[in-house]
């Protein structure tokens, strides 16, 4: 029985046969060591080695981007949809809220997201809508502790009651403006005496 033997080609030589300097400090070690010690692929030695000879390669991360993004027409949707719904700023605190807005007492953002999938065939994540009413509007959801009074909220219904005499409802609304103005000079006269 005869040995095996190995034939060595000339144009292909091994890969093991070759070394190259890997590190900062110029040790040299053969590939399959520093590939076993690092448990990476020859493949991606390769690669890092051809992007460090050739400068010219582009860093293709973030080329194809914001498949999720929302759109400026969903945006603009949105906003439009938040509009929509009544709001009033507190009687009480209208001095310290910035000209906070709160919305009714059984509205809420996923309530609000809820409807607006209803109305509209583009899905929106609410994650989107909550980011769209928390960032452009100045909107609260709960009711100060302190809130209107019982004019005001007279006054408020009888405006929403009349619909067709024009007069009648302006009276309303300057009465209820002069009980503002009077509510305002009170406080301002409060805190002069503090």
């Amino acid at each position: 029985m005869s040995t095996a033997r190995r034939l060595i080609n000339v144009e292909n030589p091994r890969k093991r046969e070759f070394s190259r300097v890997y590190s900062s400090n110029k040790t040299i070690v053969c590939r399959p060591m520093f590939i076993k010690t690092l448990g990476i692929s020859t493949k991606r030695v390769n690669t890092a080695l051809r992007k460090m000879r050739n400068l010219s390669v582009p860093d293709k991360r973030g080329v194809v981007g914001g498949h999720n993004k929302t759109s400026k027409k969903q945006r603009v949707t949105m906003i439009n949809h938040i509009n929509k719904f009544p709001r009033y700023i507190s009687h009480y605190c209208r001095a310290t809220r910035n000209n906070k807005e709160f919305l009714p007492i059984e509205m809420t953002v996923t309530l609000m997201h809820k409807l607006y999938t209803e109305e509209n065939s583009t899905h929106v994540s609410l994650s989107a809508y909550r980011k769209i009413f928390y960032k452009e509007f100045n909107l609260k959801t709960k009711i100060p502790k302190k809130d209107t009074c019982n004019k005001c909220d007279s006054y408020q219904a009888k405006i929403q009651k009349i619909t067709s005499n024009n007069k009648e409802k302006q009276n309303v609304s300057s009465e209820h403006y002069r009980h503002l103005e009077e509510a305002e000079l009170a406080r301002k006269q409060m805190n002069s005496d503090l």
